[in-house]
């Protein structure tokens, strides 16, 4: 069973299948786009009408935090009804970060904030099943 999640070189596409409570199993398509100006022309055609997003940086790294409020004008600007989920990767190298103000800027924001252990898939897939779920309830 794989346990950690594989490294993005490019844009990847996967699809997922979850078990939401009560039976109920829905399928969803995980854009993973990486940060970088060579990827600026198509970024639009992967945010228009999307309906959830999962926005990662690395929570020790202020330039990953800076980028990722420019990811989320980028989809808020073709996709301004989407769900979001702000989430700070690498937290088990925490250091002396106050992460209040980003999970406030998340709720905001209309999101909401999650932390999460490099590379973890359970925690990747509780976080996904959480926003779901906020996709689900919005419809």
């Amino acid at each position: 069973m794989q346990t950690r999640i594989k490294d993005t070189f490019g844009i990847n596409m996967i699809p997922k299948y979850l078990k939401i409570e009560d039976g109920l199993q829905v399928g969803v398509n995980l854009w993973n786009i990486p940060y970088d100006k060579r990827f600026s022309p198509v970024r639009q055609t992967f945010f228009r009408g999307t309906m959830g997003s999962m926005l990662f940086f690395d929570i020790n790294n202020q330039e990953s935090w800076t980028a990722v409020k420019d990811w989320y004008k980028d989809i808020q600007e073709y996709s301004p009804n989407t769900k979001f989920v702000l989430v700070g990767y690498k937290f088990e190298e925490l250091q002396n970060i106050d992460i209040k103000p980003l999970k406030t800027w998340a709720e905001q924001n209309g999101g909401s904030f999650a932390t999460m252990e490099h590379q973890n898939l359970e925690q990747f897939n509780n976080i996904l099943k959480k926003l779901v779920k906020n996709v689900l309830k919005a419809q």
